[in-house]
């Protein structure tokens, strides 16, 4: 058995047979929502109606990366890539109903496995099914699962692993990392 802290520094044993059902049971929500994604076309929403990220995100977005710089985490299996594009991003929940209203925000980073969005708001929901434009125009639609969402400044660092592709102009994901990188 592992150990893990948690609060007050003490000392939690973690029982492998229940964190392999918490794994399984996150997996199986995973599969229920690629499976209902399909029926939530992009269509229905009025994107023009919503607004816009406001300049002061963008402001932020450009600071953070020049103060930066290209440092990726060595911690990080797959390189990302900092990428500036406006995301419409529809919160849903592992069954892939929609749980809020859609908003529009900024994407920070991309790479082959996930997605940094900045906001200016913290999202409480599990999924996100997002849409984004690269290169000369191809939409690039994603269905990422919530990983974290920390406080970055005066705005919201929202950490994504994407669950399935819905669409995208690239041939695999690499390509759409480097598209969206163009993009920017």
């Amino acid at each position: 058995m592992r150990t893990d802290r948690t609060a007050g520094s003490r000392r939690r044993q973690l029982d492998p047979a229940s964190t392999q059902a918490t794994v399984a049971e996150a997996n199986r929500a995973n599969l229920r929502a690629c499976q209902r994604i399909d029926n939530m076309p992009f269509s229905n929403i009025d994107a023009v109606r919503i607004a816009p990220p406001p300049a002061t995100l963008w402001d932020f977005a450009k600071r953070f990366y020049e103060k930066r710089g290209a440092n990726p985490s060595p911690r990080r299996g797959e390189p990302r890539v900092e990428a500036e594009l406006e995301v419409l991003a529809v919160p849903v929940n592992e069954d892939a109903e929609p749980t809020a209203e859609p908003f529009k925000a900024i994407t920070r980073d991309v790479s082959p496995g996930g997605v940094g969005i900045l906001h200016t708001r913290s999202v409480s929901c599990t999924h996100l099914a997002v849409r984004f434009r690269v290169g000369k125009g191809d939409t690039i639609e994603l269905l990422i699962e919530v990983l974290r969402c920390r406080p970055t400044g005066p705005f919201y660092h929202i950490g994504c692993r994407i669950v399935k592709k819905l669409s995208a102009p690239a041939a695999d994901e690499a390509e759409a990392a480097e598209a969206a990188a163009e993009g920017s």
